[in-house]
């Protein structure tokens, strides 16, 4: 008997030890996800604030990141298995009305303290909001408070008062892995306005990827697209920007936040678009049309660009008043009254005002002017 005792107790222990490592890990919940599009200078509607209090409802898991993004591009993804949960909770149970700013929970996580408070709103409604921009702060940061009841809704990595039209995002979920970053993105510009943007390949695992344009400083978000990733290897197109004007270009592969999460953006590209093409085009807009011999005619210079514009018949100035006009785009009128009678060649210059286009000359207007139909 003695000898099979310490034969049972590591039969025993062996099982025991077995049972544990079989045993799984406790597991993160399903992510929660708050998702809606304000509008700028709009009082948030009675659905939104009701998506966000049900949001608020539905953390109840267990969590250890959370992600905050904007349609603008900007988006932060936040790690910790303790203050994480502290967030969440503090946004599923805060639920007093009030006018007096309170914070319920103060979080550093990296950089960043991230409150969740209430008593924002001028009424005393329940006004919940979350913000790396301290309570009820109408600065720029990351902030999301629908349920204020005025136009103070937030904003993402933006001013988080007025701020500009917008889709704000908020999930809170388990830590997923990262997408791998991009390349530096080819770019190279095609106009005035416009820049062609690529990748050599895409990124393993990625849904979409989102091309961000930044201003020279590399800091300040002028625009951004979404792309598929069957045509981030081809040359994606960004408009409305400035000529002869210095951008840095960065490119961020996108998940889908369940089985991964977004990549870094990156390492910036720059690129100068294109030396603007000024134009401009003659044409007689009142008056005597075809002109006649010391007869008034109106002469319409359209241009697309401010600048001095400065007329000619056939080469010699053209003797209207005033002979060069600086304007700020569209037309300039010329009233002219001819000397000479016969064929007559007008056209017109234009110096832009701005160096970033190049000067431009009309095409053309061939004219008879007819003689003098009153008397002297």
């Amino acid at each position: 008997m003695r000898l099979l005792r310490p034969l049972f107790i590591g039969l025993l222990l062996q099982t025991l030890i077995s049972v544990s490592i079989a045993m799984p890990a406790k597991a993160d919940s399903a992510p929660v996800t708050y998702s809606q599009t304000f509008v700028t200078n709009q009082v948030p509607t009675q659905a939104q604030v009701d998506a966000w209090n049900t949001f608020r409802s539905q953390l109840t898991g267990t969590y250890t990141q959370f992600t905050f993004s904007s349609s603008t591009g900007a988006s932060i993804t936040v790690s910790d298995s303790t203050k994480v949960q502290a967030i969440a909770n503090a946004l599923r149970t805060t639920n007093t009305s009030g006018t007096t700013p309170t914070t319920v929970t103060s979080q550093t996580i990296g950089s960043n303290t991230w409150i969740v408070s209430y008593g924002c709103a001028s009424s005393n409604i329940v006004a919940v909001e979350i913000s790396n921009n301290s309570t009820c702060n109408c600065g720029v940061g990351y902030t999301l408070r629908p349920a204020i009841g005025n136009t103070n809704w937030g904003g993402a990595n933006s001013a988080t008062c007025n701020g500009t039209t917008q889709t704000l995002s908020l999930t809170f979920g388990p830590v997923i892995p990262q997408l791998g970053t991009p390349a530096a993105p080819i770019v190279s510009p095609t106009s005035a306005t416009t820049i062609a943007v690529s990748e050599t390949s895409t990124t393993a695992n990625a849904t979409n990827f989102r091309i961000k344009v930044y201003q020279s400083d590399g800091t300040t978000f002028v625009e951004s697209i979404t792309v598929s990733v069957s045509s981030i290897t081809s040359p994606n197109s960004l408009t409305g920007l400035s000529p002869t004007t210095l951008y840095k270009i960065t490119v961020t592969a996108l998940g889908d936040n369940v089985s991964y999460a977004d990549s870094n953006e990156s390492t910036q590209t720059s690129v100068t678009t294109l030396a603007g093409i000024s134009t401009i085009s003659l044409a007689i807009t009142a008056g005597n049309n075809p002109p006649k011999k010391l007869g008034s005619s109106t002469i319409t210079a359209s241009i697309n660009t401010a600048g001095t514009v400065t007329f000619f018949y056939n080469s010699r100035p053209l003797h209207c008043l005033p002979l060069t006009v600086v304007v700020a785009g569209a037309t300039v009128t010329c009233i002219w009254k001819p000397i000479i009678s016969g064929s007559v060649r007008v056209t017109a210059n234009l110096a832009p005002s701005s160096g970033s286009y190049s000067a431009s000359t009309s095409p053309p207007l061939y004219l008879t002017v007819g003689t003098r139909s009153t008397s002297r």
